[in-house]
């Protein structure tokens, strides 16, 4: 019988250190995305007070192939074209460094100067944090469509 509180003890001590190890990487996880995401949007905020001189930032980044800002909404970004790796700004930020929110990025097929129908990719998830929605790059586009009330009266 004392053999098997003890292995029932030490049983019990196994599963508190795994279940810690577990719950300080979960948080240690959510501690860096928050960090990516505060960075990212810093970067794009930054960009945006220069965004009037496209040649700059081509120059910063040759894969830059426009400008996406649509009034009364928060959507104010570059726009990347990778047509040989069509996926590579879905994590990736201006700078070409990891970034969860990404960067919206024009499809392989789309051509500038081709057509005037191109398609923009780009992140559009709503997460609740901070009290508040928050809000990833293109969220704003997908709210204005499911809303009835027009984009610039409810802020997005």
């Amino acid at each position: 019988m004392s053999c098997d509180i003890r292995r029932s003890a030490l049983l019990t001590w196994i599963l508190i250190v795994i279940c810690m190890i577990v719950f300080c990487g979960s948080a240690a996880y959510l501690l860096l995305y928050g960090q990516n995401k505060i960075s990212a949007e810093k970067e794009f905020n930054q960009m945006r007070k220069s965004f009037r001189d496209l040649s700059g930032l081509y120059a910063q980044n040759s894969d830059l192939v426009g400008w996406i800002r649509v009034d009364g909404t928060r959507i104010d970004y570059p726009v990347m074209q990778t047509p040989d790796n069509p996926e590579y700004y879905l994590h990736r930020d201006f700078n070409k460094e990891y970034s969860d929110s990404g960067t919206p990025f024009l499809d392989a097929n789309s051509r500038i100067g081709g057509t005037w129908n191109w398609i923009i990719y780009g992140h559009t998830g709503i997460r609740k944090g901070r009290g508040q929605n928050d809000h990833n790059i293109l969220c704003g586009l997908l709210l204005c469509i499911q809303s009835t009330v027009p984009c610039s009266r409810n802020g997005y």
